[in-house]
């Protein structure tokens, strides 16, 4: 059975691996019915954590259909301030980080999700100048005072999660955190731990870097790929399996409330529940990767940024 983790101090309890709502919001609309299906398996495999957005296109209607008959069964997640609507003719991409525009966001995230409340709403990789304004951060109060949502909050890296965990006011971070990208680990992580905070990860299996041949051309994934390259698999213990490896490694991380994973393909789901449910790796093994990750980036003289 699928472990249950808490999620911070929310009193919430979430499935150690999640459900991403983004790579089936972004895929052709022909398929709806195959990705509610896709989503309702989830829930028979005892996934319990959703994570989506409005900037996932048709995401959250889907999530929607597919949990409404679940809802008190799940956490839904969602987030605010980067959209993506439908004008008719095309998806426009537009941000509104405004306290009205988030309260309107909610509302509209409350009918596509189908749900009279939501259990965390995230302001979805804000700038560091919103977090600095705070009008988002007020709307999203606004919108936990009228009963509307639960709990805050933000899904951030680097430095803008560090100034998130500053202002003291997040029940939760979402952040990437995998194999290919350690560095949280050494502080953002504990951090918010230390506060109280669910830690969501994002990222866990790094974008499927691990088993790609060419090193891709967008600059988020290309130093990961470079470090990939670098890192002794074999000695891992990871070779027969990388992704699955790598899930089992951000999750034996006893801070981490949940993984998120998305996809559109259900053997792929399938696999990533494998994964979870698998015995915990020990601190040893653990530690191994640590190591591995220090001599690679050490051997490609390169530095996560």
């Amino acid at each position: 059975m699928m472990i249950q983790r808490p999620l911070g101090k929310t009193g919430l309890r979430v499935s150690a691996l999640g459900f991403g709502g983004a790579p089936i919001g972004f895929a052709p609309a022909q398929h709806a019915a195959s990705f509610v299906a896709l989503v309702e398996r989830a829930v028979d495999l005892g996934i319990t954590l959703f994570d989506t957005a409005p900037d996932y296109r048709h995401s959250e209607e889907l999530l929607g259909r597919a949990l409404r008959s679940h809802r008190r069964d799940v956490v839904l997640a969602t987030k605010c301030g980067r959209l993506q609507p439908w004008n008719g003719y095309d998806w426009i991409v537009r941000e509104d980080w405004s306290a009205e525009g988030i309260v309107a966001t909610v509302d509209e995230s409350l009918r596509r999700l189908q749900t009279d409340y939501l259990d965390v709403v995230q302001l979805h990789s804000p700038p560091r100048w919103v977090l600095d304004d705070g009008a988002a951060i007020q709307g999203l109060v606004r919108a936990q005072e009228a009963g509307k949502i639960r709990h805050l909050g933000v899904s951030a890296d680097g430095d803008d999660a560090r100034r998130a965990l500053e202002l003291g006011v997040f029940a939760t971070l979402q952040t990437s955190y995998s194999i290919l990208q350690q560095a949280p680990g050494d502080d953002v992580l504990p951090a918010a731990a230390e506060q109280g905070l669910g830690l969501i990860i994002k990222q866990p299996i790094a974008n499927g870097i691990p088993l790609l041949r060419q090193r891709p051309s967008h600059p988020d994934w290309s130093w990961k790929w470079d470090i990939a390259q670098q890192l002794d698999w074999q000695v891992m213990g990871a070779e027969e399996n990388r992704l699955q490896f790598a899930l089992r490694w951000v999750l034996a991380n006893p801070l981490v409330s949940s993984a998120i994973v998305g996809t559109t393909r259900l053997e792929h789901l399938l696999a990533n529940v494998v994964a979870a449910e698998l015995p915990a790796l020990d601190a040893a093994s653990f530690q191994v990767v640590q190591h591995a990750y220090v001599v690679a980036q050490q051997t490609g003289r390169y530095e996560e940024p």
